[in-house]
């Protein structure tokens, strides 16, 4: 008789021992997926499969269907399945994600969800990481939903709100930015069980509260905001506090509070180039957009001077094309109508490229500055497209606060003495 999981266990055992994949043992008259069932014990086969796989292995069928051992062989695989895992995460460290993502496809294949569990759940996860620096969203998307399903998810707080967080990434690069907040909303949830300042527990919070922030919920991240000030003295990680210095930075300046350019600094202070380059670059961007919405020009150049510094270094377009956007919106605040000009001309020709959170943020400076330099007709069609790309991304505040400027006497400069939402920056 046969019986699951018992079946499926041996059959993976043998399987293994032989070096066989699943497509060999399947032959011809069976897939691969079919054998990968069996193997998880979700598909109990008939007697003639059964009799069937063991032909396939060159075993008698009661080699199947006997009391499963735990083999040398079944330690030395699993040691492989290790080793192989760290060669990825290692190739991930040295920048080739590409090679890393391969290996990690295998390892995902090969390893079982039973007595492998651990090891396929880390190698998914480095999987979605890999393709997340790739930009294969659809497929990290597959993988963090498959994730999310795995019994090891559902049965960790902590892996259940990191899995969470990514998939609200994903949807944020997406440019869906109510479906990020609404995942963002569950990451929080599911780490309420975990200690304030637990790290996984921060980071939703954090994450939540940038999505406030993007989608044009303020008045919601307000109550978030105080609850993470108040315990983030006591988070253990120096990036993480900065996080929450940074977000709540943002929130104080929506609300026009005199203190968010000191939550800018303390950011800054907590992360640098030492531990995130990238991030300490984004953040430098961020804080000097701050300072340029707050009329601080002296402030605002050796901020930007630092980011161009640090993102030169790192080469990446979209990273260079959020910068310019900031250092557009520098020279217009500074009143230099050829640097403006120049530099938006430039800008211009990149928008198309870019997703539409980054296009509709570019449009609205490109729209101030033809505003300024009596291009009335281009201001109106920037602005047009700049409120339908924040409808696009489902952040229609921001979309409405484009469509109010719009219709600004053509000789302001600025967008009046409200907040400028559209120079924050988040992580």
């Amino acid at each position: 008789m046969v019986e699951q999981p018992l079946f499926g266990h041996r059959l993976r055992q043998l399987r293994r021992a032989r070096g066989l994949s699943q497509a060999q043992v399947a032959g011809g008259r069976m897939s691969a997926s079919y054998i990968s069932l069996v193997e998880s014990g979700r598909r109990t086969p008939n007697a003639d499969f059964a009799r069937l796989i063991a032909g396939q292995l060159g075993v008698p069928l009661t080699e199947l269907v006997g009391v499963a051992e735990h083999r040398p062989s079944e330690r030395a695989y699993r040691v492989d399945l290790i080793g192989r895992l760290m060669s990825a995460r290692s190739a991930r460290s040295g920048g080739d994600h590409r090679h890393a993502a391969e290996q990690l496809r295998g390892i995902v294949a090969d390893a079982s969800d039973t007595e492998d569990r651990d090891v396929a759940w880390e190698a998914r996860w480095e999987f979605a990481e890999a393709l997340g620096r790739l930009g294969e969203l659809d497929e990290r998307e597959a993988v963090l939903d498959a994730l999310l399903d795995d019994r090891l998810t559902a049965e960790t707080a902590a892996l259940q709100t990191r899995v969470l967080r990514a998939l609200a990434e994903v949807s944020r690069h997406r440019g869906r930015l109510r479906d990020s907040t609404r995942i963002a909303e569950r990451a929080r949830c599911a780490g309420s069980t975990l200690p304030a300042t637990a790290p996984e527990r921060v980071h939703a919070s954090v994450d939540l509260l940038r999505g406030y922030v993007a989608s044009g919920e303020w008045e919601q991240g307000i109550a978030l905001a105080e609850e993470l000030l108040a315990v983030v003295d006591e988070v253990p990680v120096p990036t993480l506090r900065g996080l929450v210095h940074w977000t709540a930075g943002a929130m104080d300046f929506l609300h026009g509070k005199p203190d968010a350019g000191a939550r800018f600094d303390r950011a800054l202070a907590e992360i640098g180039p030492d531990n995130d380059v990238r991030l300490w670059a984004r953040l430098l961007r961020a804080a000097a957009a701050h300072r340029v919405a707050a009329r601080e020009l002296d402030a605002a150049r050796p901020l930007l001077a630092r980011a161009r510094q640090a993102i030169d270094l790192l080469g990446r377009p979209g990273d260079r094309f959020r910068l310019a956007v900031v250092e557009i919106a520098a020279a217009l605040a500074g009143g230099d109508r050829t640097a403006s000009l120049s530099a938006a001309d430039e800008l211009a020709a990149q928008v198309p490229d870019r997703p539409p959170y980054d296009r509709a943020r570019a449009l609205v400076v490109l729209a101030r500055v033809a505003r300024r330099y009596g291009e009335p007709d281009d201001a109106a069609r920037h602005y047009q497209e700049a409120a339908s790309r924040y409808e696009e991304c489902g952040a229609y505040r921001l979309a409405a606060r484009a469509w109010r400027e719009s219709t600004a006497e053509p000789a302001a400069d600025d967008p009046g003495p409200e907040p400028d939402p559209h120079a924050l920056i988040l992580p």
